[in-house]
């Protein structure tokens, strides 16, 4: 299975101020680093947890059907759409009555109907798409404390020790920050 999407940007924007507050930064001379370390540690948390936080398009692509088809972002919002390309490598979109999808797992699942049969698939990779909108909401304020906590002891971890030297090793994350992910998991963080 391979996957797409991002939230970075979208975060970023919506959260440069409440950054700079809780910073305390008042002028917009580091608006530019801190906005880009915003966006690395949104792919941090989302990687680390496979949440999204922001509501995001994602895309899964898998090379069989299997008992179920397991998507790789939490929350899931809404199942866009499925498509496949069949045994003449035309490309179609599943009917929605052939899948159900189950938004209560932790990764979320979707599964074939209950007697339903599947249309054959071109044997090649990535052969079925399943389009998807993952994340919290719209907004920040929908976003877990917990993962606005984690995000705000990154960047602020990551502003105030800039420079790779001194007591500090930049590549130990703070065992505050691994507790708060840690809780928001789903099986495809690392």
């Amino acid at each position: 299975m391979s996957t797409g999407g991002t939230t970075g940007a979208a975060v970023t924007a919506v959260i440069l101020d409440d950054m700079k507050d809780h910073l305390r930064i008042d002028n917009t001379d580091s608006d530019d680093i801190i906005s880009e370390y915003i966006d690395a540690a949104v792919q941090y948390i989302e990687d680390r947890t496979g949440r999204r936080i922001i509501n995001t398009s994602d895309v899964d692509y898998f090379d069989s059907w299997g008992s179920y088809l397991e998507l790789s972002r939490y929350p899931v919002a809404s199942l866009d759409s499925i498509t496949y390309y069949d045994n003449d490598n035309a490309q179609q979109t599943l009917s929605s009555s052939l899948y159900v999808i189950d938004l209560e797992s932790r990764p979320t699942k979707v599964f074939v109907e209950y007697n339903a049969a599947l249309p054959g698939i071109l044997s090649k990779l990535n052969s079925i798409a399943v389009n998807y909108t993952a994340g919290g909401g719209t907004t920040w304020a929908g976003a877990p404390e917990t993962i606005k906590q984690a995000l705000y002891l990154l960047v602020g971890d990551w502003y105030n020790n800039r420079e790779n030297s001194g007591e500090k090793k930049l590549s130990d994350i703070s065992y505050g920050v691994e507790a708060l992910l840690g809780i928001n998991k789903t099986n495809w963080g690392f």
